[in-house]
């Protein structure tokens, strides 16, 4: 692997890693933080841990983790990407605009590499399925996160 290709990647990861934790918005020309673009991982109680490495949420996240050390099936929820949400979430955590992530859950599914995540339009249907699926984990904005466990992600040196 070349510099610059591990450069780009941890730029990324640097990106992302920002975006999770703190909801800033790292891109050029973007000059000031918006609150309301913050986005969260969330989770339910049952089968997901409390704590996530950062690596470990992004296997979990592209679908490349299927179960959780507890066994259970991972349960991704996300909002569609025709919602506001579902926008951020494929800019900012996918690191793709709506068709990319759309042909990317497409390509994992019907190359059997994942199962595709559960997609809401509606914010009350995806807290609903979170608080009622085990396994579940998910992706929404902060000012919507109310009522919902969040994940602690870890930096991979701690």
């Amino acid at each position: 692997m070349s510099i610059r290709k591990s450069y780009n990647f941890t730029f990324i990861n640097i990106f992302i890693f920002f975006n999770l934790f703190f909801g800033i918005k790292a891109q050029a020309g973007v000059k000031h933080f918006n609150q309301n673009d913050s986005l969260v991982i969330v989770r339910n109680n049952i089968g997901v841990p409390e704590n996530l490495f950062y690596d470990e949420l992004l296997d979990i996240l592209r679908g490349e983790k299927q179960h959780w050390k507890s066994g259970i099936k991972v349960r991704i929820a996300l909002m569609k990407s025709t919602t506001e949400t579902g926008e951020l979430v494929s800019r900012q955590i996918y690191n793709m605009n709506s068709n990319q992530f759309q042909k990317y859950w497409l390509k994992m599914v019907f190359q059997g590499y994942g199962t595709s995540p559960r997609f809401f339009t509606s914010v009350d249907d995806f807290k609903r399925y979170l608080r009622d699926t085990p396994g579940a984990i998910g992706v929404i904005k902060l000012v919507d996160s109310d009522e919902l466990e969040r994940i602690k992600v870890l930096s991979n040196q701690d």
